[in-house]
């Protein structure tokens, strides 16, 4: 049985208390229970409340739609500050950054020039080609054309679907210039603790499903990133290993790998990874995980965390 999903969002009314938060399945808890942390109890139940209960499914955890996440105005700096040499030679970041921002425009320069002079085959690739695109970069923009297109509308005589294809590669144009790149071998997961103690300190667990039903671990540095981080120490450089035993045991027994996409954090050491990325907790916080080698490799100086609450 793999019906399970991995986590969920949910909001819990109890004894007239409010909690809401992530939840995952765990095999060391008996049937029908929850177990909450102290930082999901938003509001404390009341003896003297009635015992009226309910439990509302916000969502539930999927693999990422995209294969490339996105940069923001505010990461782009850190990274910049990242990629500095110590003997101040070559920034390679800022040179693959650029080479990256350089290859998406002249994609959709290639795409915007004379669409409206294609004939329907023409029209057809472009549209498969949006179609890669809105997977590999999640741009919400192309969904309407792409669905008139399915629908069986003639892009090569239709004005309004020939608008909607120059509005969403305009719109790409736009968020690139507002410092959203798609990053190469890049995903946004949910965080979620290791409560089975067995990450060592500094390390993370990445889980992800793949279409085809079969569950993807990373062995390799990775860099974590939670916008709006502005500090140049929200942005860490970080191990990730294969789940443990215990890991694979406890969370991965019965569940969908359909439903996986999520880093696990280590719960070992004085103070949580997540902690130290803009004081990241485990409510619901969504990290940008950036497994690309050249990108990862070009991040040469690790900056101390923000001091705050351990």
């Amino acid at each position: 049985d793999r019906d399970a999903p991995f986590g969920a969002q949910v909001r819990i009314r109890f004894f007239g208390g409010l909690a809401k938060g992530m939840l995952k399945s765990d095999a060391n808890l008996p049937r029908s229970t929850i177990v909450l942390t102290e930082s999901m109890v938003k509001v404390p139940p009341s003896p003297q409340a009635d015992e009226r209960f309910s439990f509302d499914l916000v969502e539930t955890e999927a693999r990422p739609r995209q294969v490339c996440a996105r940069t923001t105005s505010d990461l782009l700096p850190l990274l910049e500050h990242a990629g500095k040499e110590p003997n101040g030679g070559e920034n390679k970041m800022c040179s693959l950054l650029l080479t990256i921002l350089a290859k998406v425009l002249e994609e959709n320069n290639k795409l915007l020039s004379n669409p409206l002079h294609l004939d329907e085959r023409q029209f057809a690739r472009l549209i498969r080609k949006l179609e890669e695109r809105a997977f590999a970069y999640d741009e919400a923009a192309v969904i309407r054309p792409l669905t008139m297109f399915d629908a069986g509308v003639d892009p090569s005589t239709d004005a309004y679907l020939q608008r909607q294809l120059l509005e969403s590669l305009k719109n790409s144009n736009k968020k690139l210039s507002a410092g959203k790149i798609p990053i190469p071998m890049s995903m946004n997961l949910r965080g979620y603790p290791d409560c089975t103690g067995t990450l060592l300190a500094g390390q993370v667990c990445v889980l992800v499903g793949d279409p085809n039903g079969r569950l993807l671990s990373f062995t390799q540095d990775v860099l974590v990133y939670k916008s709006p981080g502005l500090h140049p120490g929200d942005v860490r450089k970080v191990q990730c290993v294969k789940p443990t035993a215990e890991i694979e045991r406890r969370y991965l027994k019965g569940v969908n790998p359909q439903t996986c996409g999520a880093i696990l954090f280590s719960t070992v050491g004085d103070r949580s990874i997540a902690d130290m990325i803009a004081n990241s907790d485990f409510d619901g916080d969504t990290f940008l995980v950036i497994h690309d080698d050249a990108l990862v490799a070009a991040f040469r100086q690790q900056h101390p965390p923000l001091v705050g609450t351990p």
